[in-house]
């Protein structure tokens, strides 16, 4: 069977923090997949193989959660 080194690689997307002036956390040939795990690093850009931004997060992250109430606790008797 003959090597594949002379096949064309695929397109690759890169998860890059600190708004595309960090390291390079994670590489996949699969935009997707990449938009999914930057939403892991928040600041991050997703880039694709020439180098362009495809995807930006923002920089904080989203508040989620919590058990925040109207009106204050009262006491316990």
């Amino acid at each position: 069977m003959a090597c594949g080194c002379q096949k064309k690689k695929a397109e690759q997307f890169q998860v890059v923090t600190q708004a595309g002036k960090g390291r390079a956390v994670f590489s996949t040939p699969t935009k997707a997949t990449a938009v999914a795990v930057s939403q892991k690093y928040p600041g991050s850009v997703v880039k694709d193989g020439t180098g362009g931004v495809v995807h930006t997060n923002d920089p904080k992250p989203p508040v989620t959660g919590g058990t925040a109430s109207a009106r204050p606790s009262e006491e316990l008797k």
